[in-house]
């Protein structure tokens, strides 16, 4: 038996009651700053920028919880895809979902369904339920990726991902759905480097402009809890008006991680992801490569050595929702089955 150190339930289908109750818990995670300050969620009409000082004042309503306990601690088995299956993986961009889909894409038995934008989607959204009520004659897996780009949004697809489950269940058809998370201010980076590092900015349109390396322009472009946007809202980063998220709706996206996925991996621990998806699919002899962007380096990169203190305890303050759910995320497990 093989116990992963992240935990969800795997067929939701299966687990009591009970225990699906306790996945809806809101969770809210005080980090350990080294200035000590207090995390604060803050609501998406923040109209004051926040100052790295100890005193830093926010205008905007604030719900401030200190030392929750993280209890979404559910020990579930997930499928097996030896008779082949329908995986999800929602692609969560700069957390490592890049080298998921190159190595899904190299190994046997796996039709894999890449959805980046709408056109994709209205083409494949009717076919969904089809693909989650039917075993495949040659045991093929599907594994269907929603991407970034216009794909539909991790928030607006709540419904649709219970029902995919429900009637893969109802059909007796292993079904498993994922994302990555990334550390917030790590992620803020990488991403900030996708959009603005130089060699690499301009690579995808209008909004990709080349910036300084710099604290100042890094936190000029910061964005408040940006996984959380992305996951409600889409890829907001590299445009001129961006919207925030709202407490509600990072708590609707907590819930939706917590209910209608199996596993949320993190990407610092990327090879837990890597080593559940070979054992799901019976592909232990395949080790996953790491996927390297190296378009925009030449140039050079914004890096955590280059930034300043109070700039990445500003992006720690402002990123309260996004550490919230990856508290969840590093908190999660799951038993894969014997095999």
């Amino acid at each position: 038996m093989i116990l992963y150190q992240h935990t969800t339930r795997a067929d939701c289908s299966t687990c009591p009651a009970t225990i699906r109750g306790v996945c809806s818990i809101f969770i809210i995670v005080v980090a350990a700053l080294c200035c000590n300050h207090a995390l604060i969620f803050l609501s998406s009409n923040t109209g004051e920028t926040a100052t790295s000082s100890s005193n830093t004042k926010v205008n905007s309503s604030v719900a401030l919880m200190e030392n929750v306990k993280v209890d979404n601690a559910v020990t579930a088995t997930a499928p097996l895809f030896q008779r082949g299956g329908i995986i999800i993986f929602f692609h969560v961009p700069k957390s490592g979902g890049t080298s998921v889909q190159e190595n899904l894409r190299k190994l046997p038995g796996i039709n894999y369904i890449f959805i980046p934008g709408r056109r994709e989607w209205k083409r494949i959204q009717p076919k969904m339920d089809f693909l989650c009520s039917l075993l495949s004659k040659d045991n093929t897996t599907v594994v269907v990726e929603i991407h970034a780009g216009t794909a539909p949004t991790f928030l607006s697809l709540q419904k649709s991902l219970a029902s995919w489950r429900k009637t893969a269940a109802d059909n007796h058809v292993p079904y498993f759905a994922f994302t990555i998370l990334r550390e917030p201010v790590a992620w803020a980076i990488s991403v900030y480097n996708h959009c603005h590092a130089p060699g690499h900015a301009g690579h995808a349109g209008k909004g990709y402009v080349a910036r300084p390396l710099t604290d100042e322009a890094f936190t000029e472009r910061a964005m408040h809890n940006p996984q959380c946007n992305f996951l409600t809202r889409g890829f907001q980063y590299h445009k001129a008006n961006r919207t925030q998220p709202t407490i509600e709706e990072c708590k609707e996206v907590q819930d939706g991680l917590l209910e209608n996925l199996d596993w949320v991996g993190i990407t610092e621990r990327f090879n837990e992801t890597s080593v559940l998806l070979l054992d799901l699919l019976g592909q232990t002899n395949y080790t996953f490569t790491k996927s390297e962007n190296n378009a925009h380096r030449a140039n050079g990169t914004l890096t955590r050595k280059m930034l300043k203190e109070e700039t990445i305890d500003y992006h720690v303050q402002i990123s309260t929702m996004d550490y919230a759910l990856y508290e969840v995320a590093k908190n999660w497990s799951l038993r894969a089955p014997d095999v």
